[in-house]
């Protein structure tokens, strides 16, 4: 399936350089020992609802877990450029991010 897909973004991307920025993501959780532990890759964000008591009424509250993985944050960019310093379709992705 990933060499298919690279295939199709290869063969796309002269004349759809935005499919460079298609993916997929990856989003797991789990519980060890009452603890529990996240990991994420992409856009996955992984969200707690927490029910909170105020007197007799209560509401839930999100509270985010994780942080988004993407060529939006900076630090993952400097990854991914250091990863693939030749690659021109890069400086296309990374130019629709500014722009």
């Amino acid at each position: 399936m990933e060499e298919e897909f690279l295939h199709l973004v290869k063969r796309s991307l002269p004349v759809q350089p935005q499919i460079a920025s298609v993916g997929s993501c990856c989003l797991v959780g789990a519980i060890s020992n009452d603890v529990l532990y996240v990991a994420n890759l992409g856009d996955s964000r992984a969200v707690l609802g927490r029910k909170v008591s105020e007197g007799q009424k209560s509401k839930v509250v999100a509270e985010r877990l994780s942080k988004d993985h993407n060529v939006a944050c900076e630090e993952v960019r400097k990854e991914v450029e250091a990863l693939h310093p030749d690659d021109s379709a890069l400086a296309v992705v990374f130019g629709e991010l500014k722009g």
